[in-house]
């Protein structure tokens, strides 16, 4: 289920604290408000549908009915979908005296469902911010250009099989998380065949003397 809301912009400055704010009470939008739709929201932050180009990080202010403003940022994309983490978790007594129950699934988990909306490239740009860290300093560390971090995140190609473990250490995260379980399976036959490469030559053997098993 859906739920309306309300967004208003500040033209001057809609980056800045409080220049971005979105409500929940009332039936139309109010002079230069925007509607857009609430389609989960937690006590971890929320998914909206809407027009506006939100980059990843852009602030928002939340006004919650009976209980205050919380600020959210933009933990991801996908479409016209924006995730939004809150900066510090809202209580369930808010999300009730918002009468967004019904909006709200008791086991959503903000984190494991930006993880499955994510491309590869949006989870590569996730990681990278969340660490503080430009596209030149990533570049650097990998040993690759700053225009092929540009088209990692922009999905247009990917790390060798080879170097994704390498990516996934600087970013601090599991191989399987960088890649999601999908996608890690999918490239699963193109990791083998780089280790059975490697190894082969530091045996000085032919790679089909190399048996790689998996044990499950």
């Amino acid at each position: 289920m859906t739920v309306p809301a309300y967004i208003i912009q500040n033209e001057d400055s809609p980056d800045q604290p409080g220049g971005t704010r979105m409500r929940f009470e009332g039936a139309v939008p109010r002079d230069g408000e925007a509607e857009v739709l609430v389609h989960n929201i937690s006590e971890l932050g929320l998914v909206l549908e809407a027009d506006h180009d939100f980059a990843i990080g852009f602030p928002i202010e939340v006004k919650l009915p009976h209980s205050g403003a919380a600020r959210a940022r933009v933990a991801w994309k996908s479409g016209k979908l924006t995730g939004f983490s809150f900066d510090m978790p809202i209580s369930r007594v808010s999300l009730g005296a918002k009468r967004l129950r019904d909006a709200v699934t008791d086991n959503f988990d903000m984190v494991d469902t930006a993880r499955h909306l994510e491309s590869f490239g949006m989870r590569v740009q996730r990681l990278r911010l969340e660490l503080g860290m430009s596209q030149g300093q990533l570049a650097k560390l990998m040993g690759v250009s700053d225009p092929a971090v540009c088209g990692w995140e922009l999905n247009r190609t990917r790390p060798k099989p080879g170097r994704m473990e390498a990516l996934a250490t600087i970013l601090k995260v599991s191989l399987a998380e960088l890649l999601g379980q999908q996608e890690l399976m999918a490239t699963l036959p193109a990791q083998i065949a780089s280790a059975r490469e490697t190894i082969a030559r530091a045996a000085g053997v032919s790679e089909d003397r190399v048996k790689i098993t998996i044990e499950l």
